[in-house]
């Protein structure tokens, strides 16, 4: 695939330093150097698989390095993923003459900061986006884990950032996850630097933003999609699902064979209120204390006539815009809308954006 060619389809990739290893743990620099996982590096590697399993994910990808490909290894089999493929340009930076030396002796070795054998950072850098490149590339539309390293991630971020976080400004915690997505030709990060501790308890806490109940209406509306069918049959097996026996219609008045149309067809499942948007005939001039003219819209009026009627589900069918803001607030049954009120589209928003 020529990566200037358009794509639609989205690549959704998790770049993942790997686990600790011991000479993490004492602070060597690390480079090419072939050292294996620690045993905290490998609970790492777990702890950070539990933050991809909530998910589907299709594709497994290491460096060729020990300690990314075992990082790679535990995640891969605790997603059920049979296997692990290597790409060879997401190995690590080289760090040359600087690789095991600890960071006072780097200082008192290199005091200049000129490293013989360090593989230049421009160099790592087209390196490492050869190697995205080349991933995406290969499983366009797919889900990616990628295990690597902090000096090769850190580039990528660089480079997808313009420099705003990445090289020089982040240091990547082990087991760090780093989200980015590939559509349209480009590139955006949705986070980095992650650990899994923090992106589940984000998580967990966005779930305490339902009760029981709204867990199981939002389990119902996943049951109820009806593919190819259209929303009046969604909604009433939604309904149904629900355990729902009266309906309620608050329509605009404009629209009295489209309402009559939904009634009959609601009708042969459930007990069905209608209530046109001038029920009550209010003036205009009374309730807006102006010098308007004719009977005003009563969106809560609506509200009042269904809530009398006890409905369990109420549908908004072409009011308009404030008004059916109103009538959500004073409704008491929770609302659906199935048609808006748009004076130049036919009630259609949506050709608004249409090519």
């Amino acid at each position: 695939m020529n990566l200037k060619e358009s794509i639609s389809s989205t690549t959704v990739i998790c770049i993942i330093r790997h686990g600790e290893t011991d000479w993490n743990s004492s602070g060597r620099l690390q480079g090419h150097e072939d050292i294996e996982l620690n045993e905290l590096g490998r609970k790492q590697a777990i702890e950070t698989s539990r933050y991809f399993e909530t998910e589907t994910w299709d594709i497994v990808i290491s460096s060729p390095l020990k300690r990314a490909f075992e990082t790679a290894q535990i995640i891969a089999k605790r997603l059920l993923i049979p296997k692990v493929h290597i790409v060879e340009e997401i190995i690590e930076r080289s760090y040359g003459e600087a690789s095991g030396l600890l960071p006072e002796e780097r200082r008192s070795r290199f005091p200049e900061g000129v490293i013989p054998g360090q593989e230049d950072f421009e160099h790592l850098r087209q390196r490492a986006m050869i190697g995205l490149n080349k991933i995406v590339s290969d499983f366009q539309g797919k889900k990616i884990i990628v295990v690597s390293h902090g000096g090769l991630t850190n580039s990528i971020l660089y480079s997808l950032s313009n420099g705003e976080f990445g090289s020089f400004k982040t240091r990547l915690k082990n087991g760090c996850i780093n989200k980015i997505k590939f559509q349209n030709n480009m590139w955006t990060v949705e986070f980095y630097n992650k650990t899994t501790e923090e992106l589940v308890d984000k998580m967990e806490n966005q779930k305490k933003l339902y009760s029981k109940a709204d867990v199981e209406a939002m389990r119902i509306a996943e049951n109820s999609r009806l593919m190819g069918k259209n929303r009046v049959e969604e909604l009433i097996n939604y309904a149904e699902k629900s355990g729902i026996k009266r309906i309620g219609i608050a329509n605009c008045v404009g629209m009295p064979k489209e309402t009559a149309k939904l009634k009959a067809r609601l009708s042969e499942k459930f007990e069905v209120y209608s209530v046109d948007c001038k029920v009550g005939k209010l003036k205009s001039a009374e309730l807006l204390d102006d010098d308007s003219k004719g009977t005003s819209c009563n969106p809560a009026g609506q509200a009042d006539y269904l809530n009398e009627n006890e409905t369990e589900l109420n549908i908004s069918f072409g009011l308009c815009m404030g008004h059916d803001i109103m009538f959500n607030q004073k409704s008491k049954a929770p609302v659906t809308t199935l048609i808006v009120k748009d004076r130049e589209h036919k009630h259609n928003p949506y050709k608004e954006f249409e090519d």
